[in-house]
């Protein structure tokens, strides 16, 4: 019994360190940061303090003047950059040659089980030759970077990679299915006629992004920001969910899905801050749809009458 649970405790401590970023990783997360700030500061019109003012011992001194600043979109890139192959000892290449040599993304990826998805997806890009294999690993990287554990690292990076971006463009077929979103910046994005299917996003900032012609089903947004966005033509089906989200300056216009009427929605707005935002030209939503709202009597049209 003692020697399982020692066993077990080596384990853990093993799967525990495994988790801990190395010194080289630790490194780009503090360059992006500093670009990052060095961004922002430059976007403020505000001066930093310089490594001068800084107390920096001698030898750190000296490895710090010799490397180069980057900008924030370099550190990314370098952040990114998908690992190297893990080394395999020569008796394991051996097995591996005896039983086959697979495709090359899917025993890279099938080799690095611990790899998150989105540097999985990153590798299997880098190895596309064909423009239409290089769209559909461009979509998965996407969806699988939208899915990304909350880190304030890809917090940060969403904020280079994906706010402002097309999304219709980046995703081929237009449907983001079963995912979940979480702590993500997608402000400023076009998700205009991208259908949300199963959708799960909590505190993600989509704030001036448009909705022209999309679709939610069976989706819930929690702790959402839809500040200033044009929500033109969302049609709404199945259980969609918003539970304190703020739709402050937004042009919301919802269209229920055919067979769903005034007694039977399905859309339910919990808590929700809609500081002159605009219902014109919504469907007609009954009262139990708003439940706990705030600032309702400064929004134009509201509650929404069009039948």
């Amino acid at each position: 019994m003692g020697c399982h649970q020692r066993t077990h405790s080596t384990a853990a401590v093993d799967h525990l360190s495994a988790l801990r970023p190395t010194a080289a990783e630790a490194q780009r997360f503090s360059q992006l940061s500093e670009a990052l700030f060095a961004d922002e500061a430059a976007a403020l019109s505000l001066s930093l303090p310089g490594i001068s003012d800084c107390e920096v011992t001698g030898a750190a001194a000296e490895e710090e003047a010799g490397e180069a600043q980057l900008s924030a979109e370099e550190c990314m890139e370098v952040a990114l950059e998908p690992p190297p192959p893990p080394l395999v000892s020569p008796s394991k290449r051996g097995e591996q040659q005896d039983e086959g040599r697979p495709q090359a993304g899917t025993a890279l990826c099938a080799g690095q089980s611990s790899l998150p998805s989105f540097s999985c997806a990153m590798v299997e890009l880098s190895m596309c030759r064909d423009a239409g294999e290089a769209a559909t690993a461009l979509a998965t990287a996407v969806r699988a970077f939208m899915s990304s554990d909350t880190s304030v690292m890809n917090r940060a990076a969403s904020e280079l990679l994906l706010a402002g971006s097309d999304v219709k463009a980046l995703v081929p077929d237009g449907t983001l299915r079963g995912i979940r979103m979480e702590r993500k910046c997608m402000s400023q994005c076009d998700f205009s006629t991208v259908s949300f299917v199963s959708v799960f996003a909590a505190e993600v900032d989509f704030s001036r992004s448009l909705f022209y012609g999309a679709i939610f089903h069976d989706c819930v947004f929690v702790r959402c920001c839809f500040d200033g966005c044009v929500l033109k033509e969302l049609r709404c089906s199945g259980n969609v969910r918003f539970e304190e989200c703020s739709f402050r300056f937004a042009n919301i216009e919802f269209r229920l899905s055919r067979g769903d009427n005034a007694t039977r929605a399905k859309v339910l707005f919990d808590r929700g801050d809609f500081d002159l935002a605009d219902f014109s030209g919504s469907d007609r939503l009954p009262a139990r749809c708003f439940v706990g709202c705030s600032n309702t009597d400064l929004a134009a049209k509201f509650p929404p009458t069009r039948v």
